[in-house]
C-alpha cells in the first residue's frame, strides 16, 4: 500500500536510528543549494534511487560524496564529471519536477496521490510562470506531464493556485538585504575567482531603493567571500488583462572597477543565447547612489539564471585574477 508523504516523512527519523545497526545502504536525494521550490520538491517527490535533483554539479562543501552520485535528474547544461558511470536524465524542460514527474507517472504511479502530485504541479507552474509565452519556458514536455498529474489534483484552479504561490514568493519586504540575497543563492568558484549569482522577485528600482542597500550589499560580498556579486531580479505584471508578462533586470557589483567592467563586457557579448542586456543610465538618485554597480535591463526574458550560470563560470575560468582583486 502506498504510504502518503507525511507519513513517510515522519517514518525516516525512526528508519534512521534503527539503520545504523544494520549494513544495509543509506540513499540521499540532494536537490540544489538554493533549495527553491523546484529542487526541494523534486527531491522529497520521488525518494527511490535518485541522488541530485535540479543540479548536476556537487557543491565543494559536499565534494567528499561526488563518487556516491549514482543519478542525477536535471534540467540544466551538463557541467559535471564524474569517475563512474551514472544514470542520468538531463533534458532542457521548464522545470525539474515535470522530469520527475514523468519518472513518477512511468516507475511508481502508485506513490502519485494528491499531496506529491500538487506540490509537482505548483512548482511546474512557477518554473513555467504559468505557461506563460512571453516567459518562453514551458515545453511541450511541461505541458504534457502537467495534464496528466492533473487527474491526481481534480478541482483546483491553478490561475488561482498560481497568483498565491507568486504572492507568497514575493513577500519578501520584512527580509533584510543580505537574507534576500542569500535566500535564492548559487555560487561559482573558478580559478580562485568566486562570484555570488542571486536572484531575487522584486524589481531592481524596489531593491535599490530597500535601507542601507548599498553597505548590505558590500557586506553580503564581504561575507561569502566574493570577488563579485551578481543579482538578477525577476518580477511579472499582466498585460492584456490575460497572460502574465515576465521582466528582467541584472545588477553587477564588485569591489574592484576592472573585474566588474571585465564581468559587464563579457555577459553584454555572450552569446549563447544573447542576454540582450541594456544597461540603465538614468540620472536619477537611486541609480547614481550605486557607482561600483552597474544595473541593466535583461531584454531576453527567456534566459533564467540556469542559462547566466554557465556563462559567469566560463568568465571564472578564463579571468586573471590580479593581487589587488584577490585581497578584496
Amino acid at each position: 500500500m502506498a504510504m502518503g508523504l507525511s507519513s513517510y516523512l515522519g517514518s525516516v527519523r525512526q528508519a534512521l536510528s534503527t539503520q545504523a545497526a544494520t549494513t544495509r545502504n543509506v540513499h540521499v536525494v540532494i536537490g540544489n543549494e538554493a533549495c527553491d521550490l523546484d529542487s526541494a520538491v523534486s527531491a522529497v517527490a520521488k525518494k527511490l534511487e535518485v541522488t541530485l535533483v535540479d543540479h548536476n554539479v556537487v557543491p565543494k562543501c559536499l565534494e567528499t560524496i561526488n563518487d556516491a552520485v549514482v543519478r542525477v535528474i536535471d534540467h540544466h547544461k551538463w557541467e559535471a564529471s564524474f569517475t563512474s558511470p551514472i544514470d542520468k536524465k538531463i533534458e532542457m524542460v521548464g522545470s525539474c519536477a515535470t522530469l520527475v514527474g514523468e519518472k513518477l507517472l512511468a516507475d511508481h504511479r502508485e506513490l502519485a496521490d494528491e499531496t506529491i502530485t500538487k506540490l509537482l504541479l505548483s512548482t511546474i507552474i512557477v518554473d513555467t510562470v504559468n505557461f506563460s509565452k512571453s516567459a518562453n519556458k514551458a515545453t511541450p514536455k511541461d505541458e504534457k506531464v502537467f495534464k496528466e498529474l492533473l487527474s491526481f489534483a481534480p478541482n483546483i484552479d491553478w490561475d488561482s493556485e498560481f497568483v498565491q504561490i507568486k504572492e507568497a514568493k514575493s513577500s519578501v519586504s520584512w527580509m533584510a538585504v543580505r537574507d534576500l540575497l542569500r535566500k535564492d543563492l548559487k555560487v561559482i568558484s573558478e580559478n580562485e575567482l568566486t562570484i555570488t549569482v542571486s536572484t531575487v522577485p522584486v524589481s531592481l528600482k524596489s531593491l535599490l531603493a530597500m535601507s542601507n542597500f548599498r553597505a548590505d550589499l558590500e557586506f553580503f560580498r564581504q561575507q561569502q567571500k566574493a570577488n563579485a556579486v551578481i543579482v538578477m531580479t525577476t518580477t511579472t505584471k499582466m498585460q492584456d488583462s490575460e497572460q502574465d508578462c515576465m521582466q528582467r533586470e541584472m545588477l553587477i557589483h564588485a569591489k574592484i572597477d576592472p573585474l566588474r567592467e571585465a564581468l559587464v563586457d563579457y555577459l553584454k557579448r555572450f552569446d549563447q543565447p544573447l542576454l540582450d542586456l541594456e544597461e540603465i543610465t538614468s540620472c536619477s538618485t537611486i541609480y547614481s547612489q550605486h557607482p561600483a554597480s552597474s544595473v541593466f535591463i535583461q531584454k531576453n526574458v527567456g534566459a533564467s539564471r540556469k542559462v547566466v550560470l554557465p556563462a559567469v563560470r566560463l568568465f571564472a575560468a578564463s579571468y586573471k585574477i590580479s593581487s589587488e582583486q584577490d585581497s578584496a
